[in-house]
């Protein structure tokens, strides 16, 4: 007789109490276990559904929601309840989600989806982060991830953004709106507001915007930048044009991010849902800046991304 494969996923250790409860219900059963975390390191949840379980083998998972959708699909599935105790019922405290999964983009099963390591140019923008920072980047990433199930499923970033002059100095914003290929809808994957209170320079607004795409790991993804501000679009797209870099830090820092994108397009936003809807959010900032607009030294940033 063949042995029960058991599927145990990543955070599930041999000195959890989800495993040792698991051994005792188990008893002196035969078991096979896989374990994720060594041979599908950072597997998003669709390819576990997707690609390794099946109605013979049992998951064993510290995610209540994967736990869930194991459920709804008919595979056998054990976690911790709200109590502690190990279960292989649904739980009442996670609420079914109605919106259709991402369908797997991968043909096979990989042995590592973690991404990438990060580029140069990110490392760069993460130095001197704090720690706190850092974490809300990791946190978004994972929220865009688990959103189109993977990575490689997200297709197109769009950005919006535009810079507004006030008695304070620079209000800058962006909003990032994503697409993918994984059979869900698009999402809102971020937003930022800053305040630069140097020399009003056109560089501004568009660093701003870019620093996020590389510090959530998106320089990969084909972008096209929607720029409102007149200043701010002539500027991108002359440095998107020329090939040599200029002499002011500022622009220089741009040209080099703009130019280690695999794809990016600019275009002017004059009008329409996003243009209104940003336009609208600096006007409320200016009057009532809030926790939302941060000072960023660009300056300090640039110095950064263009040093040898």
């Amino acid at each position: 007789m063949s042995k029960t494969v058991v599927i145990v996923d990543e955070g599930v250790g041999r000195e959890t109490p989800l495993w040792r409860q698991f051994e005792q219900a188990m008893g002196e059963r035969e078991l096979e276990f896989l374990f994720i975390a060594q041979d599908h390191r950072g597997i998003p949840d669709v390819e576990i559904l997707d690609k390794l379980l099946d109605p013979t083998k049992i998951l064993l998972t510290g995610d209540r929601v994967l736990h869930m959708r194991a459920l709804e699909r008919g595979f056998r599935s054990y976690t911790l309840n709200e109590q502690g105790q190990i279960t292989r019922k649904g739980l009442g405290s996670v609420r079914p989600d109605k919106k259709p999964a991402p369908a797997s983009v991968h043909d096979s099963l990989l042995s590592d989806y973690s991404p990438g390591a990060a580029n140069e140019l990110t490392l760069r923008l993460r130095d001197g982060l704090s720690e706190r920072r850092l974490k809300r980047y990791r946190t978004a990433r994972r929220r865009i991830r688990g959103h189109f199930g993977s990575q490689e499923a997200i297709s197109q970033l769009s950005v919006t953004l535009d810079a507004r002059r006030t008695r304070r100095g620079l209000l800058c914003g962006f909003v990032f709106n994503l697409a993918g290929n994984s059979g869900v809808k698009g999402l809102k994957g971020t937003e930022g507001y800053c305040l630069y209170s140097g020399k009003d320079r056109g560089a501004v607004a568009t660093l701003h915007a870019l620093r996020d795409q590389y510090l959530l790991q998106l320089d990969g993804v084909p972008a096209q930048l929607f720029i409102i501000d007149p200043a701010a679009l002539e500027l991108a797209r002359g440095l998107l044009a020329r090939s040599d870099a200029p002499d002011d830090s500022l622009e220089r820092a741009l040209w080099r991010l703009l130019h280690d994108l695999p794809e990016v397009r600019v275009q002017p936003c004059v009008k329409g849902r996003f243009h209104d809807g940003l336009t609208a959010k600096l006007r409320q900032l200016e009057a009532r800046p809030g926790n939302e607009v941060v000072e960023i030294d660009f300056e300090e940033i640039a110095g950064r991304l263009v040093a040898d």
